[in-house]
């Protein structure tokens, strides 16, 4: 049984015809909710697959470095000295007193 929804409703006269509107819609129904459902295992799994592309670089694929979308970059750590002595980096030493030049009095400044 087939329907044109451009028109009313059907109207069933009998038990056995109300019954045959019912299953034809409730296959129909049951249909369209397999299609939407395996609709949705496919994005699901395209949703996946994008994402173990996104997630791709050289350190876990066959790729460039130069591929790599998004670099993180490691702060450097330069450290003074040869062989065993690297463990101190350069520039002054936690504890280190500064040493600077002493600020003159204000009478003693030349504002030019």
């Amino acid at each position: 049984m087939k329907f044109d929804f451009t028109k009313p409703t059907p109207q069933a006269k009998t038990l056995k015809k109300a019954q045959k509107i019912i299953n034809v819609l409730w296959d129909r129904l049951f249909e369209s909710q397999n299609e939407s459902q395996k609709k949705e295992l496919a994005l699901i799994s395209e949703i996946a697959d994008l994402k173990e592309k996104l997630n791709t670089n050289s350190s876990n694929s066959s790729k460039a470095p130069s591929s790599d979308l998004f670099k993180t970059k490691k702060p450097k750590k330069k450290y003074h000295g040869a062989g065993k002595s690297n463990t101190l980096k350069q520039g002054a030493q936690k504890g280190h007193e500064g040493k600077g030049r002493k600020l003159l009095p204000p009478e003693e400044v030349d504002n030019k």
